[in-house]
């Protein structure tokens, strides 16, 4: 039975029908090739095709099905209207893994043609919940079977250096710890919620190392200033990449997408150039969204496990 509204959160990935918007719904599959561009950076085409030991699906197939769930997104019931064209999710004359990323950029961007900003939390039609749903389970899929064959982020240990919060808006300040829920540190605002607060944007994390060594430089910035919750020391920051599953506290969370900067953030930088903490420019400076895999508490010192 497709998820509706008042179902339990799927026990693997999460997935909460009730959260979801219309534009949360478009913004996730606009985005789903570079999510998989990201994900799939600089793999061989015999990785693309591997499944992980013990059995899965390999990356391909899950592009594939990915391909296929924005089609089914695609032709779901418009709230007020009719469903959208179909598509052909597959492309199945070609199975080269290096243009998958494309293709479902192309699919995913059709599958997100319907009007998302009026539709609210609750009201999406069941098809494109259940659309919304595979996308994210896939994305937990994919995550663990490139940890399974040890292309993900290698395993290693940070720990919570600051919790971070506010009632909207930068800079954050520093909080004694708190609840990690599906839409992130309970307490904790946003005060732009076209751009933020989407429950694949449930946490923002960010490099202690990082941040002191622009302060070093001059800049005045500082754990919070760039709006991130929790602030992380002892992880190797450039080595992170979309799908890394890390547990925090009693949290787990999943890397999303690489948070792009805003005009709100020139002020930390004595030059006001935000580009360096744009993931084109500067992979190992960025700060990263965060699913919210399983809720938890975090606290300042708890560890930061990047899970194998």
């Amino acid at each position: 039975m497709p998820p509706v509204a008042g179902s339990p959160p799927c026990a693997e990935c999460g997935f909460l029908a009730g959260d979801w918007t219309g534009r949360d719904a478009r913004a996730l599959f606009e985005g789903l090739g570079e999510w998989w561009a990201l994900a799939s950076a600089g793999l061989s085409a015999a990785a693309w095709s591997a499944a992980p030991p013990g059995g899965g699906a390999s990356l391909l197939e899950l592009g594939r099905r990915t391909l296929e769930v924005c089609a089914t997104a695609d032709r779901a019931p418009r709230p007020g209207g009719s469903a959208g064209p179909a598509v052909d999710p597959a492309d199945r004359g070609s199975d080269e893994a290096a243009g998958l990323p494309e293709r479902i950029a192309q699919a995913g961007t059709r599958a997100a043609s319907f009007p998302g900003g009026s539709v609210g939390p609750g009201s999406l039609p069941p098809a494109l919940l259940d659309a919304v749903h595979a996308v994210g389970h896939h994305q937990l899929q994919v995550g663990l079977a490139l940890a399974t064959l040890r292309l993900g982020t290698p395993p290693q240990t940070g720990r919570v250096d600051q919790v971070n919060a506010s009632d909207g808006g930068v800079p954050k300040r520093a909080v004694g710890g708190g609840e990690v829920g599906r839409r992130g540190l309970v307490g904790d605002r946003q005060g732009d919620r076209r751009h933020h607060g989407r429950p694949f944007q449930a946490l923002c994390l960010w490099s202690r190392e990082v941040i002191d060594g622009w302060a070093a430089e001059g800049h005045p910035i500082g754990p919070g200033c760039a709006g991130e919750n929790l602030t992380v020391s002892g992880i190797d920051w450039s080595t992170l990449r979309t799908a890394t599953r890390l547990r925090i506290g009693s949290a787990v969370v999943e890397l999303s997408w690489p948070a792009v900067p805003c005009a709100k953030q020139t002020r930390w930088f004595a030059d006001g150039d935000i580009s360096r903490m744009a993931y084109e420019c500067n992979p190992g400076g960025v700060r990263w969204y965060a699913w919210v895999r399983e809720t938890g508490a975090v606290h300042p010192g708890d560890p930061v496990c990047v899970r194998p």
